[in-house]
């Protein structure tokens, strides 16, 4: 499940240069803040229902129309429906409490999403300019408590458009349980799409090395890939970055094809059961 992100231009002055997400109708989310208010409308000041703790499922029925502001961040309140004590039950919430793209294995629940926004004033080429980054958390719970949590900043910017997360299993890495991707793009070409890999051990969430993709048609390209142990080529206890270039030469081949100029590269990580370590680089020669 994609999440987009809406240019602040399309909300009001008051909001100017704060992104708000948009959640699909119709879909399920975990809760993300560890203790949120269900409420009876759209507002801070209205009554609170119920309280729900992180890692709780939720379904997004509908959006209200009416948004709010915290930390930084602004998002829509949104109309929910959810189990409790075995009774169904029904509420508003602000979906800024709400997770991204909800993740599971067995027991365990894979929670991210946006703790706050930072901005700072700046001057570039003269001119004044705000500068933000968002602090993204992912959180493991297994049933209702926390067993592990991270957090990284991300840069406001092009590559900002929309997001995912996928869980995988651990490649043959030795004590690693899953492999999560939290995954952030951009909408046209020559926009970097990153891939932010975390390595779940059981008990903690090891960051692994960013993985980046970028093209533009017809012009350049520009691939990372992770060959994990479990697969062909893999090397126990190692991570191997593919890195993969292409500059097009403006010529075509016999189908009519652009060829492109390449160039490869593998990076080497050793994984010592506490962290990720670069080993070397081998450039390859075509």
């Amino acid at each position: 499940m994609l999440v987009l992100l809406i240019p602040s231009h399309l909300f009001s002055q008051e909001e100017e240069g704060v992104y708000g997400w948009v959640m699909q109708d119709s879909t399920e989310h975990y809760v993300f803040g560890d203790t949120v208010f269900v409420r009876s409308a759209s507002s801070i000041f209205s009554n609170v229902i119920d309280t729900l703790f992180v890692g709780h499922e939720v379904l997004l029925v509908n959006k209200t129309g009416q948004h709010f502001n915290l930390k930084g961040i602004s998002a829509p309140w949104v109309n929910i429906t959810y189990k409790k004590n075995g009774f169904s039950r029904k509420g508003v919430m602000w979906s800024g409490l709400l997770s991204f793209t909800p993740m599971r294995r067995a027991a365990k629940k894979f929670v991210f999403g946006f703790e706050r926004r930072y901005s700072k004033d700046t001057i570039i080429d003269k001119t004044n300019q705000v500068l933000s980054k968002y602090l993204v958390v992912l959180k493991v719970i297994e049933t209702g408590s926390l067993i592990a949590k991270t957090s990284f900043l991300l840069n406001d910017d092009d590559s900002f458009a929309y997001f995912s997360g996928e869980v995988h299993p651990g490649g043959g890495l030795e004590g690693i349980q899953h492999i999560i991707y939290l995954k952030f793009g951009g909408e046209a070409c020559g926009i970097p799409f990153y891939k932010y890999p975390f390595a779940f051990t059981g008990k903690n969430l090891v960051p692994m090395p960013l993985l980046t993709d970028i093209s533009d048609a017809g012009v350049f390209y520009h691939s990372e890939e992770f060959v994990l142990p479990s697969q062909k080529g893999g090397i126990k206890n190692t991570i191997i970055i593919n890195i993969e270039t292409g500059e097009s030469t403006e010529t075509l081949d016999k189908k009519g094809d652009l060829i492109f100029k390449t160039s490869k590269e593998q990076h080497f990580y050793n994984w010592d059961g506490n962290a990720f370590k670069f080993l070397r680089k081998h450039i390859k020669t075509n």
